[in-house]
């Protein structure tokens, strides 16, 4: 198990800072954005946002949060479709080949043949990934940090309530890759896997995004794994 653990870490390394910078780059830029626009601010682009239809502040992740508070601002990023777009690709592009990418490239059975239990195998890449979540939620949070100081919110905000933000943007990227693992399972080839799980989670996305202009989809959103990622009622208390 731990040989497949460190195994699986060296070969994704890569891409997971690869997904980590840019998500680090997407919390400081809107972050910047946000600042410049006055968003955090009385009578500054917040207020304006504030009076969009609910469909528009749903699908930019701003329906309920207060955006003249620095806290509502910045939670913006967390919620915004460019960075659950980000998260979906790095949970099920890398989960998706697990088992469906080794099938494909003809390396399944070699590693089955080792006197290892499947289990092991399977709890070795999916603790390397509980890893790589971690780093994610980690280098998020620090992209928020001197986003915040660089745009002049630094002492407005709470920390520890980003803290449990970041903590619930990492349940949701385990939860994608559950997603990820799960159709790799029944797949034949990695990308078809993909396919199918960027599929459900699109679906998801829609669903969730759906609730905010018809009430009558909201007893639905259970169904939606972003349901449960809220950064609404986390900032909001």
């Amino acid at each position: 198990m731990i040989n497949h653990f460190s195994q699986t870490i060296r070969q994704n390394m890569r891409t997971w800072l690869i997904y980590a910078g840019a998500l680090f780059i997407i919390q400081v830029a809107l972050a910047a954005v946000f600042n410049q626009a006055g968003a955090g601010l009385p009578g500054g682009m917040g207020m304006l946002i504030d009076l969009l239809p609910d469909a528009v502040r749903g699908f930019v992740g701003s329906r309920e949060l207060d955006l003249l508070t620095a806290n509502g601002a910045l939670a913006v990023a967390y919620n915004h479709p460019l960075t659950k777009v980000t998260l979906c690709i790095f949970a099920v592009g890398l989960t998706a080949n697990a088992i469906a990418g080794e099938l494909e490239r003809g390396t399944l059975d070699l590693l089955l043949a080792r006197p290892v239990h499947r289990y092991k195998l399977l709890l070795g890449s999916s603790l390397a990934f509980l890893l790589a979540a971690v780093i994610v939620g980690a280098i998020m949070f620090l992209g928020t940090m001197i986003g915040a100081r660089m745009g002049g919110f630094g002492q407005e905000v709470d920390w520890t309530l980003f803290g449990w933000l970041a903590l619930n943007t990492v349940t949701l990227v385990l939860a994608m890759s559950g997603m990820g693992y799960l159709f790799s399972a029944v797949s034949q080839r990695g990308s078809q896997a993909a396919g199918w799980a960027g599929g459900v989670l699109a679906g998801m996305f829609f669903l969730e995004w759906l609730s905010t202009i018809w009430d009558k989809v909201e007893p639905l959103t259970f169904l939606s794994l972003f349901h449960f990622h809220d950064p609404t009622a986390i900032i909001n208390g």
